[in-house]
């Protein structure tokens, strides 16, 4: 439940179509959105929250056509959900979307358009004419497997991956993680030598990389404990929030440095590849500590612009810094055209961006 995702689009659409159900899934990460999703939805829409895995998978299979309404997206993850079911799906024309799925979804610019659509998906029956060729050309194209292969040519075959992760027990989800943690998986599987340092184990366990992975970021769970409690809170609390969050925020990278000294002798070289924000953080004091060389996973591009437009000082501090850590990664890996572009467009080094794909 972020403002790109639009999901109060969802509840617009719902007031115009009042003979078909909304099932809504997402974590509630930005509580004014989830507010007026509850104080303003129709008797029609309804939001669940975060969910299990399995009752998301189940939710997909069940239902008749999958709605997207983000507004960017990196990579997007979502539509092949729904398409690997055989579900049409509803999106937004994003250039990502388009490079990635092609004619295999179907368009709507706004929510009139969306409504436009679902009523004529509905005169059908919910058949929509999914063209298997581009199912194909999608697992073909987007395969972890290759990617691994062909990502393994800049970082070798050992390495040590600082990634993000999530408590066992969270059903908190993204698609980004689902990504990252299927290529741990295919790099593991391809051969090579991979130790993963990992701020939880939810997804660890779930790829069976958990006998790789050495568990980081000890100290900062009593603060993340306290930040998830303000979270559930309904008084208006954003100080404290915003010092908690900027207090894991410093404390992660040095997590990560801490432990990845503490197990030096066991960690690979000579490439760290680092999945998120205090993983580069840690990685730049690493390779000016150790000499190590560096690689960092894109998914969104955005950050660039955050520097100017974030309303928090703080906030445009930390992307400050995050732009100049970027800089001086020996190499940036995207997972799309679209995200490629969009980094290129500020990005100094464009000789050291690789397309994973």
């Amino acid at each position: 439940m972020e403002s790109h995702k639009r999901p109060l689009d969802m509840v617009e659409i719902a007031r115009a179509l009042p003979e078909m159900d909304f099932v809504m899934v997402g974590a509630p990460v930005d509580k004014r959105i989830v507010d007026r999703l509850v104080t303003e939805n129709p008797p029609n829409l309804h939001y669940l929250g975060s969910v299990s895995d399995h009752l998301k998978k189940d939710l997909i299979r069940k239902c008749s056509v999958g709605v997207t309404t983000s507004v960017y997206e990196g990579f997007g993850w979502t539509p092949f959900e729904f398409l690997s079911k055989c579900r049409p799906v509803l999106a937004r024309p994003l250039p990502v979307f388009k490079e990635i799925y092609g004619g295999a979804l179907i368009y709507a610019s706004n929510a009139a358009e969306f409504v436009e659509q679902l009523r004529a998906l509905s005169k059908s029956g919910f058949q929509a004419n999914i063209p298997r060729e581009s199912i194909e050309r999608f697992r073909s194209t987007y395969n972890f497997s290759k990617a691994a292969l062909r990502a393994s040519r800049v970082f070798g075959r050992s390495f040590t991956i600082l990634g993000r992760d999530l408590p066992t027990d969270s059903e908190f989800v993204l698609g980004s993680y689902l990504v990252n943690w299927r290529l741990w998986k295919a790099f593991v599987d391809n051969g090579a030598h991979v130790a993963i340092l990992s701020n939880g184990s939810k997804f660890s366990r779930q790829f069976g990389l958990l006998d790789r992975t050495t568990l980081v970021g000890r100290v900062l769970l009593p603060f993340r404990k306290k930040l998830h409690a303000l979270e559930e809170r309904d008084e208006p609390l954003d100080r404290a929030r915003k010092i908690l969050n900027l207090a894991v925020l410093s404390l992660e990278p040095l997590c990560f440095v801490q432990s990845y000294v503490k197990n030096r002798k066991a960690m690979p070289s000579p490439f760290i590849v680092a999945s998120d924000e205090s993983g580069l953080f840690a990685a730049i004091v690493l390779k000016r500590m150790l000499g190590k060389k560096i690689g960092f996973l894109v998914h969104d591009a955005r950050f660039h612009s955050l520097i100017w437009t974030a309303g928090s000082l703080p906030v445009r501090v930390y992307y400050l810094l995050f732009s100049y850590c970027l800089g001086h990664a020996d190499c940036v890996v995207v997972v799309s055209k679209a995200t490629r572009a969009e980094l290129c467009l500020f990005y100094p080094h464009p000789e050291r961006v690789i397309l994973l794909w």
